[in-house]
């Protein structure tokens, strides 16, 4: 392995999980992570920043387009399944990426730090060492509530997709050699986790040791607002069974067996009409419809868009009314 892919750490979870976070972290710990105008850009969702490069995202948006997929629309997405030229392309661009910024990194900082959460899904198909991977998670109701808020995707596909890209996770073996953290360990005790974070450096050769003030900057990142507490409340009918097994599982450490667990009948079912009403909507946008049949098309696609989003509302009714 050469000294820049093994100076490389990628931090993935799901959406809303505290990647960014944790990747603000690894930044104080010493890692580069590219230069700010390289990175998305912060917004009301995340005013203190991404730390996700455009690049990264561009690498594995062309992963997850080559079968027609993007990070929400991603049931049936399989990594090996991408064609040997878009994978081989990818991984071109993903080496040109690394050491670009294995390049640009000073003394001062050992590694670099690669954050997106689409690696979930993607990551196999890029040859990522999976001992090189920070693994963040989150209460899946507390994912939800804050995918729902931003992306306005209703708790039951938010749910769904915390499934399918833990799974996705899982699925690929990387819990047995990936560090696993916990978001909610760097609330109730940011140093403690943070320190977590800095042994699995150290015991990877990454970094010989972090001082302390570096220790506490890293940890002073983490604010507490009390709404976790309140999410998981407010939500918890929306947890099902599948989701409180693999949930407990995740958060417990006990996921030597869930590479084999496949997505839940529930959870399927839901992201299958989610996908048809994206690709609906995908269809009838005016750069696809003819002028000779646009109108045609564009009626009968607002009756199946009605009728599949009148489908997906009974089913999240249906699911509420449950207990």
């Amino acid at each position: 392995m050469s000294g820049e892919k093994s100076n490389t750490v990628f931090v993935m979870g799901m959406h809303r999980s505290g990647t960014s976070l944790v990747t603000r972290i690894l930044s104080e710990l010493g890692a580069y992570c590219g230069q700010p105008e390289s990175h998305l850009e912060p917004n009301q969702w995340n005013s203190s920043g991404y730390f996700e490069l455009k690049e990264l995202v561009a690498i594995n948006n062309l992963l997850l387009n080559d079968q027609g997929c993007d990070w929400a629309n991603a049931l049936g997405f399989r990594a090996d399944a991408v064609t040997a030229a878009r994978k081989q392309h990818a991984t071109k661009r993903l080496s040109f990426l690394t050491k670009s910024l294995h390049k640009a990194r000073s003394r001062k900082q050992p590694f670099i730090a690669l954050k997106d959460p689409r690696l979930c899904l993607t990551s196999p198909a890029l040859g990522i060492d999976t001992a090189m991977v920070l693994f963040v998670s989150r209460h899946p109701l507390s994912v939800a509530a804050s995918l729902d808020v931003r992306d306005n995707l209703g708790m039951t596909v938010a749910m769904a997709l915390w499934e399918l890209y833990t799974l996705h996770f899982l699925g690929h073996g990387m819990a047995n050699a990936a560090l696993l953290v916990s978001y909610e360990r760097l609330l109730s005790d940011p140093i403690g986790e943070t320190e977590r974070m800095t042994m699995h450096l150290r015991s990877l050769g990454i970094v010989e040791s972090v001082d302390d003030q570096s220790l506490a900057r890293a940890a002073a990142l983490v604010q507490t607002s009390g709404n976790e507490a309140k999410a998981i409340k407010r939500f918890a009918d929306f947890m099902l069974p599948a989701h409180q097994s693999l949930w407990d599982r995740l958060s417990s450490g006990g996921v030597e067996n869930l590479d084999r667990q496949a997505l839940s009948g529930h959870s399927a079912d839901i992201l299958e009409q989610f996908r048809k009403l994206a690709n609906q909507r995908k269809m009838g946008h005016p750069a696809y419809v003819s002028k000779q049949e646009g109108e045609k098309t564009r009626e009968y696609l607002e009756t199946r868009l009605e009728s599949l989003e009148a489908k997906l509302n009974r089913l999240e009714q249906a699911f509420r009314e449950r207990g």
